[in-house]
């Protein structure tokens, strides 16, 4: 077998098909990016020049034949050309925030708060309103041990009220991840050698599927065991049960049955 030399080979041709197809790749991850965010390449057309008119020289005559001294001269014509667009390149490089910038991720986060937040406010005041019910039904409105249940349920509501706010950060964060398996899934497309259109569409597809409003779920019973005490003094109360009054201890009688221990 003779084996050929020189550009034979086909080399030129394997190059040539190679830059066409990582240009096609860059133009399919900048519509990506366009959506998602990142880096974006602007697209520089190469050209080649394409000869419209070759021109013509300048031409001397006579004006006249039977006045040889009298000329007309015929100017030349320089020749035309236009641009024509062989391929393109990669220019500059910007970074774009695309539709998921810091704005929508501060609206996630406050859509995350403006759910929950209501809902421990509202928690937290049907549990103290029963624990000053409970105390007084016990008679003990103004007792240490219903200042120390109160105090309790104020610790607690804090604690829930700053669990709000870094549940909201992590579920923005969630959604960062999201967003970015959504994109590195269609960077992979692209790879493959998606065309940059269908990929732009399968991209504000799944931007639109992202956007939609986030789902979220109820919070359960945040302070049962605060009111846990107060629930059994209900039902204590509803069963005829009624706190005994406090001996009297010393001098002087008691009232209603209460026993007196002199000392």
């Amino acid at each position: 077998m003779c084996m050929g030399g020189g550009g034979g080979d086909g080399s030129g041709e394997m190059r040539r098909q190679e830059d066409e197809r990582q240009e096609r790749v860059r133009q399919s991850i900048n519509k990506i990016n366009e959506v998602f965010g990142g880096p974006v390449t602007a697209t520089i057309p190469v050209t080649e020049k394409v000869l419209v008119n070759p021109g013509s020289p300048a031409v001397t005559r006579p004006q006249d034949p039977r006045q040889p001294g009298q000329q007309v001269v015929t100017p030349a014509v320089a020749p035309t050309y236009r641009d024509k667009q062989i391929g393109t390149t990669a220019g500059a490089s910007k970074t774009v925030e695309g539709q998921f910038g810091n704005g929508y991720f501060d609206r996630i986060a406050d859509a995350y708060k403006g759910f929950y937040q209501p809902q421990v406010d509202n928690q937290f005041k049907d549990a103290r309103e029963q624990l000053q019910l409970a105390a007084a039904r016990r008679g003990a409105a103004d007792s240490s041990s219903a200042g120390e249940s109160l105090a309790d349920l104020y610790s607690q509501y804090e604690v829930e009220k700053a669990g709000v706010a870094g549940k909201a950060g992590d579920f923005v964060n969630q959604q960062r991840g999201a967003l970015e398996d959504q994109r590195q899934q269609l960077v992979s497309l692209a790879n493959t050698g998606v065309g940059s259109e269908q990929i732009a569409n399968m991209a504000a597809t799944r931007a639109q599927m992202m956007t939609k409003p986030p789902e979220f779920s109820p919070l359960g019973d945040l302070f049962q065991k605060a009111t846990s005490v107060a629930a059994n003094s209900r039902l204590a109360a509803d069963a005829g049960y009624r706190p005994l009054r406090p001996l009297t201890f010393g001098g002087g009688s008691n009232k209603g049955g209460v026993t007196t221990v002199r000392g």
